[in-house]
């Protein structure tokens, strides 16, 4: 993934990153250095989005990655995702230089999905679009800006 990224020449408006916790052959793809490969990768109005893990398990690994890539980003946006195999709240984020997922109301989101034909979802509306990004306050503490 990241000798990908570092040397494409493709642009994307989207870059999901599926990940293994950041250590072993994945720890390269936590990097400053991967997160502005991305960056490079991504269209003015791209988006990364990728698995962070568990702010409550891992707190300092969770605030690391937000550190990064908020180096590289201008917008940095931790959210969260239950994830039934692990029994717990998730953590994830989307980082980009323009796209801010929190400008997007409930009914928006709604909209949206709609006007581009997406139903039968199982989870995601414009209400849960919107409580993913509603950071406790622990979590709060880790992340720069507070959330």
């Amino acid at each position: 993934g990241f000798a990908f990224l570092d040397g494409t020449v493709e642009k994307f408006d989207l870059v999901v990153m599926d990940l293994t916790d950041p250590v072993g052959p994945a720890e390269a793809l936590y990097t400053t250095a991967f997160y502005q490969a991305a960056n490079r990768a991504l269209r003015p109005g791209g988006t990364l989005t990728l698995h962070l893990g568990s702010p409550f398990f891992h707190p300092e690994r969770f605030a690391t990655a937000v550190r990064r890539l908020a180096s590289v980003f201008a917008i940095v946006r931790p959210y969260f995702v239950h994830i039934p195999l692990y029994g717990a709240n998730w953590g994830m984020a989307c980082a980009a230089q323009r796209t801010d997922p929190l400008a997007f109301s409930a009914a928006e989101v709604d909209d949206r999905l709609a006007r581009r034909g997406i139903a039968g979802l199982q989870y995601f509306n414009g209400d849960t679009h919107r409580a993913g990004f509603a950071l406790p306050n622990f979590v709060r503490a880790l992340v720069p800006s507070g959330g």
